[in-house]
């Protein structure tokens, strides 16, 4: 009976398993790039600055980032904050939302993780897509994130940061 089974299944088109849970280890490492984010107070200028950042691994869903910025100024900014995978959700700081695609592809892999939920953005309630993709290419590693804002109004989903990062 069991090989009448196993015979009549390896015709059937195979189940695609799972992709492996998110991971975040492949942030380790010196990057450099920049910061771009949309003018709180105005709402469409955008602001650019240079940045480095250097990731320590605290595990595969954890990491702490040593950030450097540089103001329009020259002036540098220091900043420290984790980046964590948590009970399905992707934390940035203290903020977590949760995990709503993931997607693993390629040799090496590359990383595509897009959170989302209910946040606030300036202060009014908003739903918040964080979207950070891991790649490879002719740019060599780099990491992309962007978070996008959709108002709790109805009005037009915009991006209001984006962090374009290369593997130093």
């Amino acid at each position: 009976m069991a090989l009448a089974a196993a015979a009549a299944l390896s015709g059937c088109a195979s189940v695609t398993p799972a992709p492996a849970p998110p991971t975040i280890a492949f942030l380790e490492g010196n990057w450099v790039g920049e910061l771009e984010y949309l003018d709180y107070q105005d709402n469409t200028s955008t602001v650019t600055l240079p940045m480095t950042v250097s990731f320590v691994s605290d595990g595969p869903e954890s990491v702490m980032g040593s950030y450097v910025y540089t103001e329009p100024d020259g002036s540098t900014v220091p900043s420290e904050g984790p980046i964590a995978i948590a009970d399905g959700s992707l934390v940035i700081g203290d903020a977590g939302l949760p995990i709503v695609d993931f997607t693993l592809t390629g040799d090496p892999a590359a990383h595509e993780i897009t959170s989302e939920g209910s946040g606030e953005d300036a202060g009014k309630a908003a739903t918040v897509r964080v979207e950070l993709l891991h790649a490879f290419g002719d740019a060599g590693e780099t990491v992309t994130l962007t978070k996008w804002i959709q108002p709790g109004d109805g009005g037009e989903r915009y991006w209001r940061n984006r962090y374009s990062l290369r593997r130093r």
